[in-house]
């Protein structure tokens, strides 16, 4: 028989459950863990109201993913109700979803890219994640790598590093190289599936009053094949396309 933990705060007398923080702590993966902060809180409160987080403290981990059927159950709530409430946050990419099954991600990296890459909410909520998100690259992500063995993204220099540059003492043959058009023909004919997005931290920077000074949000990222079709799943803002094969 499944067991499910609850935090519960006690208000006047009456015992409250957290689901907030029921779910905070659902979103760890790995290394990856969301800080016990209110700037955290008040992430999740802009992605999720009270109406679903409370749905959402009946998912497992993050990473596992769970049946309509099997929330149902867990939940006692119509089928349709659920189905149309995490087809919306999907939609938005504030949870996951795998075939037809529905999961819990990471705030960061994992609803981070989904989210600004879709742009399903509204112009005010994108603002306020945007400065939430702002706040823990400046505050949080610094000491997090420089306390943790985790690679993604992680600086090739200490984050505090004066010098930008990394002295290897070592010869190297290096030399420009123009791709020719067939290496690229090749390169294309290899996938039929193409997508682009816009760059995620260029515009919570945009969004925050504070953009990148070398490249606008939408010079982002080229995707191609599985990639590019996963993306654009469900319909979002990604431009996608398809080329032909010659007749």
């Amino acid at each position: 028989m499944r067991r499910f933990l609850y935090k519960t705060v006690r208000i006047n007398d009456m015992v409250e459950i957290d689901y907030y923080e029921n779910v905070r702590e659902k979103l760890k993966l790995g290394p990856l863990y969301v800080p016990h902060h209110k700037k955290v809180f008040q992430l999740m409160k802009v992605f999720w109201n009270e109406e679903q987080i409370k749905i959402l403290s009946h998912f497992d981990g993050a990473d596992s993913y769970i049946s309509l059927r099997e929330l149902v159950k867990r939940t006692n709530q119509p089928k349709e109700y659920l189905r149309e409430m995490l087809e919306n946050l999907h939609q938005k990419g504030t949870i996951s979803k795998k075939g037809t099954k529905y999961g819990l991600a990471p705030l960061l990296p994992g609803v981070f890219e989904h989210y600004f890459i879709n742009r399903a909410d509204s112009e005010e909520n994108l603002k306020k994640a945007a400065e939430v998100y702002r706040w823990l690259f400046k505050n949080f992500m610094p000491s997090f790598y420089m306390n943790s063995d985790f690679k993604l993204f992680r600086p090739r220099l200490p984050v505090d590093a004066e010098e930008k540059l990394i002295e290897i003492d070592q010869s190297l043959d290096v030399e420009s190289k123009i791709l020719p058009y067939e290496l690229i023909t090749q390169l294309i004919d290899m996938y039929d599936a193409f997508s682009y997005i816009p760059c995620q931290c260029r515009l919570i920077g945009e969004l925050t009053g504070e953009p990148c000074e070398h490249a606008p949000a939408d010079l982002g990222c080229f995707l191609a094949g599985s990639s590019s079709k996963y993306r654009c799943l469900g319909g979002n803002s990604s431009s996608h396309f398809h080329i032909s094969p010659p007749r």
